[in-house]
């Protein structure tokens, strides 16, 4: 009981701090990460051409400031950068230094894969909500469901199976011995210590939705960007 009061005060502070400390001008960089064929580059041409596009697999990162598609009433362009899902770039000095810029990050998984990718899609949530820069800025997250035109799970479902996984990668990174793994970094304790985790104890705001780029159905994902950045 006394490990949840500690959680809860220490969310207290933390907003607190977040509401009467933030500073008065706020970036435009939103950050689209992802497993490989996901739908991130396809989800970035979208937003920017309004149009479908072939894409194929690649570690080069898209990146450009511009206002959406037909859009009219938005005051300032968003900087949007696809990164590529690749493990080995995870990590890197390019990828964390977009990590410190983003105002706001765009999770894609690729519905119709889902449960062959869990354990791959597990990994990379842990990784971003364990990041010591997403923790201090608590950078907002929208996770999303893609090629939703041809899965018919329950959002519900989606979201139950991503909790049960990251307290599975939880425990594994628990049981590991210290030092033990990648380079010494911050560690951070995902959620609340003897509770089973799921996404409202979450250091940032997360937000499940369902999308289908191959349909234009990205209402959910504008109106995510367009609330950080109007």
């Amino acid at each position: 009981l006394a490990t949840f009061f500690n959680y809860c005060f220490s969310r207290l502070v933390h907003s607190l701090f977040s509401i009467f400390l933030k500073p008065k001008k706020r970036g435009n960089t939103i950050l689209i990460l992802g497993l490989c064929d996901s739908g991130k580059t396809a989800l970035f041409a979208f937003l920017k051409t309004g149009r479908l596009i072939d894409t194929v697999t690649s570690i080069q990162i898209n990146e450009g400031t511009f206002f959406f598609h037909n859009e009219t009433k938005a005051k300032q362009p968003v900087h949007l950068v696809d990164f590529p899902g690749f493990h080995r770039l995870r990590g890197s000095e390019l990828y964390n230094q977009h990590i410190n810029q983003a105002t706001g990050i765009i999770f894609l998984i690729d519905s119709l894969d889902f449960t062959a990718q869990l354990s791959s899609i597990g990994g990379y949530l842990y990784d971003i909500l364990t990041n010591p820069s997403i923790n201090k800025r608590a950078t907002p997250m929208l996770i999303v469901f893609n090629k939703r035109e041809d899965s018919a799970i329950p959002l519900k479902t989606f979201q139950t199976h991503i909790e049960n996984e990251l307290n599975q990668v939880r425990r594994t990174q628990q049981s590991k011995p210290k030092g033990q793994g990648a380079e010494e970094k911050e560690e951070i304790y995902l959620g609340i210590e003897g509770t089973p985790f799921t996404l409202d104890h979450a250091p940032v705001d997360i937000k499940l939705v369902e999308a289908s780029v191959k349909l234009g159905n990205t209402g959910e994902i504008k109106n995510f960007i367009r609330k950080l950045i109007p």
